[in-house]
């Protein structure tokens, strides 16, 4: 540079010049850049998971809503005795059809005996002489689709079962596989028990 003209130095050091600041600009720029990106990236996250969040407790009250309104349309009918099963397929499958979150739903009674006596069709019936009308809703986002499936001794296993059977008021089970019938599927399980005025069912 000592052999440089004048000119030409100043023309380096103005080169030289005009590359730094375009440089510290493209720094700034790109850091402004990426703290306006995160901020925005932050915000619609966050407002996703509002919506998404009021989405699932829209779900839950309306699975607690079904569950409750379909036990205390039964708990009036069990005082009578025995509930015919279609009754109970028509009360199940107005219930499961109401809403698009629930697929499955069923009623169960740990001992069948009363309902064997009169004859009910087998299909009713777990190995162990318990009595269950499970149903299934294969097109959940239209009405109708109810099917009525043999009863399964999956479902009769749950923690649900255990827990109601032992005092609980409500049952809401975590996220589980079940496999009913050869259909695996994610799902948790919202169950309320039936009761009589003298005997737990």
């Amino acid at each position: 540079m000592r052999n440089w003209s004048l000119g030409a130095k100043i023309v380096a050091v103005a080169i030289i010049t005009v590359v730094l600041i375009l440089s510290i600009l493209s720094v700034l720029i790109i850091n402004r850049s990426t703290t306006i990106l995160n901020t925005q990236i932050e915000n619609t996250l966050t407002a996703s998971v509002h919506r998404y969040g009021n989405q699932a407790e829209a779900s839950i009250k309306s699975l607690f809503v079904s569950a409750i309104g379909t036990q205390r349309t039964l708990n009036n009918l069990i005082s009578e005795g025995a509930i015919n099963p279609k009754r109970i397929e028509n009360i199940l499958g107005e219930a499961i059809d109401a809403s698009s979150n629930i697929t499955y739903g069923y009623y169960y009674l740990q001992d069948g005996t009363m309902y064997k006596n009169i004859g009910v069709d087998p299909k009713y019936f777990t190995n162990n002489n318990e009595f269950m009308v499970l149903m299934r809703d294969t097109d959940t986002n239209n009405a109708g689709g109810m099917q009525t499936l043999a009863a399964s001794e999956e479902i009769a296993r749950t923690q649900a079962i255990k827990n109601l059977m032992g005092g609980d008021k409500l049952y809401f089970g975590e996220p589980r596989w079940y496999n009913i019938h050869g259909n695996k599927f994610l799902g948790l399980n919202v169950a309320a028990p039936i009761t009589d005025k003298k005997v737990r069912q």
